[in-house]
């Protein structure tokens, strides 16, 4: 069809064409993203419902056992037994209730990319699930009831010291789980709040621990000297890891707090460096278009200055977004540490290229401005020297006329002198018609009237000189035809005279 066009309805098709390939690869972009989006969601949505049957298989095969336990009383001396295997069954169920809080999360983040039916499945495992591990905690509670009438006072307090020290370590795994510490501040501040969450928790645990030392004295008063020991020695181990969790604690607050304020200035420092290269890129990508007007090129100018006027502070400012940067790596997870490293091997490359793209483009609309600059200057003096010859010119055309051949050679050699001038000016209009057609070559503004002014006066100039000189010429020779003429003329005078002298004293003898 378009061999059948004409130029512009080829064009138009051509455009057209062009505008629809791009829609569609466009398109094909948006379907590929959301494909991509589609598959990761649906991975995850696989892997959430995963981890749901999973728990709710684990409840299931516990609740039978215990439900069957519920059935009868334990034996007394198997009691201690049973119930140290129902301690770690309720360990176990709290790993799982803190499994299933997470898998919440996931699941809540993940059904907003979902459809209405996949969030209804997805709902209904997260409430079954919630269900089966509501329904096993229930029995778990039952089964420990049923135990704890079986037990004596002491095993009882010896299942509390128990229970408290693994308390204390579920708290501890809090705080020392995350080893690394975030990079950015607002990670770091989530770690704070896990930190201040557990150490309040520890806290509300020393006063289980101070209850269990006032029940361990009152055990200890009518016991033996060994179960004493026992006892003193389960309390004063309760004690230590109580002591010892709570000054790691501490210290990891202080540690993090400590981290949060020289994160929060890394940051600061490292974005501001960030968004200084991010405009200076901006300024310095496009290429140097010479054919701008003077009021551009000087903004260009003033613009990559600017870059190089701040260049060393933002140099000073990556030297020491190196020297802090080396400092965080030991303390970061992998994922921080690519980031991060990756960032500090980046920065000093984009910012050596930043700088010398804006000296290579300075320099580029720097001689811009002063070719033209010299251009407009070399136009002025060569204009203001032909009018002072144009001047001289009118002013010698107004001096009278000359009346002897020696005057008019005088004139005619002033004439020829005003001409070597006018002549020695031609080296400056040949110059500037080679800047001319240069300035033309790269579409720069060549001021074309001021040239064309320029150039029509120095040779309207130059003719009127020649012309001036050839008519002088021309008289100086009519003067010297009209000398020889009347040197002639002069001698046959002479001659004519001395012979009728000569005839009239003759005539005058002869009469006497």
């Amino acid at each position: 069809m378009i061999e059948h066009l004409n130029l512009d309805d080829r064009e138009l098709v051509k455009e057209q064409f062009g505008h629809f390939e791009q829609r569609w690869t466009q398109l094909e972009d948006l379907v590929k993203r959301k494909i991509q989006v589609s598959v990761a969601t649906l991975e995850e949505l696989s892997l959430v419902h995963s981890k749901f049957q999973e728990l709710m298989e684990w409840a299931e095969e516990q609740q039978p056992s215990i439900s069957e336990a519920l059935k009868q009383s334990p034996p007394a001396d198997m009691a201690q037994s049973l119930l140290m295997d129902h301690l770690t069954v309720c360990s176990e169920l709290e790993a799982k209730q803190l499994a299933l809080k997470t898998l919440v999360k996931d699941a809540d983040r993940v059904m907003t990319n979902l459809g209405l039916n996949e969030r209804q499945q997805l709902q209904k495992a997260l409430s079954d699930a919630q269900h089966h591990v509501d329904c096993l905690s229930d029995l778990v509670g039952q089964r420990r009831k049923h135990l704890n009438k079986a037990l004596s006072e002491k095993t009882q307090f010896f299942m509390s010291v128990f229970q408290a020290t693994n308390q204390i370590h579920q708290h501890e795994k809090k705080v020392t789980f995350p080893e690394h510490i975030s990079l950015l501040p607002e990670d770091v501040n989530k770690q704070i709040r896990t930190c201040k969450s557990a150490q309040a928790n520890l806290k509300t645990c020393q006063n289980e621990v101070t209850g269990l030392w006032a029940q361990g004295r009152d055990l200890m008063k009518d016991a033996t000297e060994q179960e004493k020991n026992e006892v003193l020695g389960k309390l004063q181990e309760l004690q230590n890891v109580y002591d010892t969790v709570l000054q790691k604690c501490n210290q990891r607050l202080l540690e993090l707090e400590k981290n949060m304020v020289s994160r929060k200035y890394f940051k600061e420092d490292l974005d501001k460096a960030c968004h200084w290269l991010k405009q200076a890129d901006i300024v310095t990508f496009p290429e140097v278009n010479v054919m701008n007007s003077n009021r551009e090129l000087y903004t260009q100018l003033a613009k990559y200055q600017q870059i190089l006027e701040q260049s060393p502070e933002y140099e000073n400012l990556l030297l020491a977004l190196q020297r802090d940067g080396q400092e965080i790596l030991p303390s970061l997870n992998d994922v921080d540490y690519s980031y991060l490293e990756e960032k500090l091997n980046m920065l000093p490359q984009q910012f050596n290229i930043v700088i010398t793209l804006a000296k290579d483009k300075f320099y580029k609309v720097q001689e811009a401005i002063y070719a033209r600059k010299e251009y407009a200057s070399l136009i002025e003096l060569t204009t203001k020297a032909l009018s002072e010859l144009e001047d001289q010119f009118i002013s010698m055309d107004k001096a009278p006329a000359a009346v002897s051949a020696k005057e008019v050679v005088s004139l005619q050699q002033a004439y020829r002198d005003l001409l070597g001038e006018l002549v020695g000016l031609g080296a400056a209009v040949d110059e500037l018609n080679q800047k001319k057609e240069a300035f033309r070559s790269t579409g720069q503004p060549w001021q074309p009237d001021e040239i064309l002014k320029l150039f029509t006066l120095y040779h309207k100039l130059k003719r009127q000189i020649e012309q001036k000189i050839n008519l002088l010429e021309d008289t100086i020779e009519a003067l010297q035809g009209w000398k020889g003429f009347n040197d002639k003329v002069t001698v046959l005078l002479t001659s004519f005279i001395a012979v009728y002298r000569v005839s009239l004293l003759n005539t005058t003898w002869y009469k006497i």
